[in-house]
């Protein structure tokens, strides 16, 4: 298999394990912390983005970053993570703290080229239909609109507990 390169951007507690790591391979590029604008645009040029998570993640805001710039996302196989990626369409899961899956998720979606350019175009996809502003406001005015419908009573003013049960 073919070597990729590896482009880690960020800061953190293992900042200095990352430096070493990149001195001693040239094939991976430490970045450091970045602007929100130089992150889209590493994102929009990567092949992709792995999230290697170990820990349990709400909703994290590269994963929706990386769909923005329609760039698919490998990512642990972990809770909301899992959630927020539809394998094999907006990107690749693999079993957390896995490396040996790692690498066959990485090599899957670098060994096929119309796989990945399926992918970029489904996260993007994937990025207007959920987390864009618009889409976002829809989805609250539904939920008002089903709270609204779903009343058991019609009055304008605050009704008792006792009046309508919602």
């Amino acid at each position: 298999p073919q070597a990729l390169p590896l482009k880690i951007v960020g800061d953190g507690p293992l900042a200095e394990q990352v430096r070493s790591a990149a001195a001693a391979d040239p094939r991976i590029s430490y970045l450091g912390r970045q602007s929100s604008s130089e992150v889209l645009s590493l994102l929009g040029d990567a092949a992709c983005l792995v999230l290697p998570s170990v820990c349990y993640e709400n909703c994290p805001k590269t994963l929706i970053e990386a769909y923005a710039s329609a760039t698919p996302v490998i990512a642990s196989r972990l809770g909301a993570i899992e959630e927020m990626i539809d394998h094999g369409r907006t990107g690749l899961l693999f079993e957390s703290g896995n490396p040996a899956d790692l690498v066959v998720q990485v090599q899957r979606l670098h060994a096929a080229d119309e796989t990945r350019r399926a992918m970029r175009r489904a996260a993007r996809e994937a990025y207007e239909l959920r987390y864009t502003c618009e889409s976002n406001y829809a989805a609250l005015m539904e939920i008002y609109r089903d709270a609204f419908n779903n009343r058991e009573c019609s009055t304008n003013e605050i009704p008792s507990q006792q009046e309508c049960h919602a």
